[in-house]
């Protein structure tokens, strides 16, 4: 499934612009021309990125920050201005914002903006399945681990799990798959 993206943008045109700029990247954008129209969308479903004009016919857009984040915590939210200001700027960022653009916006700059948000979205997503796998005792699914201690190479001397965990998951495997390769006992 494609990530989704709420164009908040009360411009017509610039709203049509951006929305197929990013559904020809593969992305599902919609469009919605009022903070109001924002929110109920909000209530409805579940977005991967909002974009936020700061000026909106029904609403400020830096007021409307805050109620987006409490329907959506987890979602980036990248404010667009005409009328940009670093006061402005700093104000959207304080208020939750995770980035500002200014218009008129140039494409190649704002699809990396993009990107860069859907990125940390994902990344922000997997480390919360980390963190709730591990809170849970997890991850014995992944990687079953012997309950004793592990003989390695070069040294072969035991490891505990403590020290397992400080190497990271990724490690443990790789000298696990090289002794079972060269034959020796786990």
């Amino acid at each position: 499934m494609s990530e989704r993206i709420l164009i908040t943008e009360d411009d017509e045109d610039l709203a049509f612009v951006i929305r197929e700029a990013l559904t020809r990247q593969g992305y599902e954008a919609e469009v919605a021309p009022t903070a109001g129209a924002l929110l109920d969308k909000l209530k409805g479903g579940s977005y991967d990125l909002i974009l936020l004009d700061v000026r909106l016919p029904d609403m400020d857009g830096l007021d409307a920050i805050p109620r987006c984040r409490d329907l959506a915590p987890e979602t980036p939210i990248i404010v667009m201005t005409a009328h940009g200001t670093r006061q402005i700027a700093m104000n959207a960022i304080t208020r939750g914002a995770y980035d500002f653009f200014t218009k008129p916006l140039k494409m190649t700059e704002f699809q990396v903006v993009v990107a860069r948000a859907l990125d940390r979205r994902r990344l922000q997503q997997q480390v919360k399945v980390l963190r709730e796998g591990q809170a849970a005792g997890g991850f014995e699914e992944l990687l079953p681990l012997p309950t004793a201690g592990y003989r390695w190479h070069p040294t072969r001397q035991p490891v505990s799990l403590e020290l397992w965990q400080d190497a990271g998951w990724k490690q443990v495997a790789e000298w696990i798959k090289e002794d079972i390769a060269a034959g020796k006992a786990l």
